[in-house]
């Protein structure tokens, strides 16, 4: 078994967890190093965390597992928009053009693409992988044919080598239609709150499943 075929559970630099016929929420974003004050933060935010953790039991913990997770991925999502080192290739139409395609390549093939989000430097879906047999469409692979795709193809654009995307990604499996339904307005209202745009609908690099958008 490779390490892009499909695990239940699988570890890079972040714990994964794919559930078969698993809806998830991911970002990826270019290949940028953040400030090491900021990495700093983060890191002792997620060693509060642990320690934290490891005190709590049943609800209690269930509880701060939830809310630690929302508010970290919503800080490091702050974080991407404000620090950049100058990396911000999908600001150009051009450069997002391929990218998009890419997030369609083998939609409604190997997953159901529901929603994406091209920001400047990184971004934000939602997905579900199809089964396939006893198993399903491994999510490492499905992210990582879109990006070795779109990084190549961009590159050349950008006449340039090197990495285009950072390696890690963020992924989370999302548990109900409560938490579906933040993670679908945090999607839209990301070039909003960037204050790229004022209505989430103004942002041209937003895809949206036409039976999603017919229930807004």
């Amino acid at each position: 078994m490779n390490n892009l075929s499909y695990k239940q559970f699988y570890h890079r630099n972040l714990p994964h967890y794919q559930p078969k016929d698993g809806i998830f929420a991911i970002s990826f974003r270019l290949a940028f190093t953040l400030p090491a004050v900021i990495l700093q933060k983060l890191k002792e935010q997620k060693d509060f965390f642990n320690i934290t953790k490891a005190k709590l039991k049943g609800k209690e913990k269930k509880l701060f597992v939830k809310e630690f997770n929302k508010t970290y991925f919503e800080n490091f999502d702050s974080y991407l928009a404000k620090y950049s080192s100058g990396n911000d290739w999908l600001k150009q139409d051009n450069i997002a053009k391929i990218v998009y395609g890419a997030m369609l390549f083998f939609n409604q093939q190997k997953y159901d693409m529901i929603a994406f989000c091209i920001m400047p430097n990184h971004v934000h879906a939602i997905m579900r992988p199809y089964s396939k047999g006893e198993d399903c469409y491994s999510l490492s692979a499905i992210l990582h044919s879109i990006k070795s795709y779109s990084a190549n193809k961009c590159n050349a654009v950008l006449n340039r080598t090197g990495s285009f995307w950072k390696n890690e990604n963020y992924d989370h499996a999302i548990r109900n239609e409560e938490d579906f339904g933040y993670q679908l307005q945090y999607l839209l209202y990301n070039p909003v709150k960037a204050k790229l745009v004022e209505r989430w609908q103004q942002w041209k690099f937003t895809y949206l499943k036409e039976d999603i958008l017919n229930q807004l």
